[in-house]
């Protein structure tokens, strides 16, 4: 059920804005991920959770070539201060975000910006 939400020109949105994606990963997933930065080529954050490999992939974008390439073993619940949140320090400096793409095994049900 790979499904893919992409939303542009999206100029007010700030780097230290904080954005919350709430839905549903699809029975059976196997991976999915969120981007946001400047477009398809530049992306601040990549976050691709892999559940068939057991990783939690982070990167960073720039220009349609991956940056720094982080991944960490997936961590448990516990791990998170409130169970949805990660910290990632991205090496690009963006100053505004302009695209957010949601792809593959997550069904988005909203997206919150503040």
């Amino acid at each position: 059920m790979a499904k893919e939400l992409i939303i542009s020109n999206l100029k007010k949105l700030h780097v230290d804005d904080s954005i919350t994606v709430q839905g549903r990963v699809a029975p059976g997933a196997k991976r999915f991920a969120i981007n946001l930065g400047k477009d398809y080529l530049t992306s601040l954050i990549h976050f691709n959770p892999r559940f068939t490999e057991g990783l939690i992939v982070y990167n960073s974008r720039k220009d349609g070539g991956w940056d720094h390439f982080h991944h960490k073993s997936r961590r448990s619940e516990s791990e998170y201060p409130d169970g949805k949140v990660f910290d990632f320090k991205s090496p690009l400096k963006l100053n505004h975000i302009d695209y957010i793409k949601v792809d593959d095994d997550f069904e988005v049900h909203s997206i919150d910006i503040e």
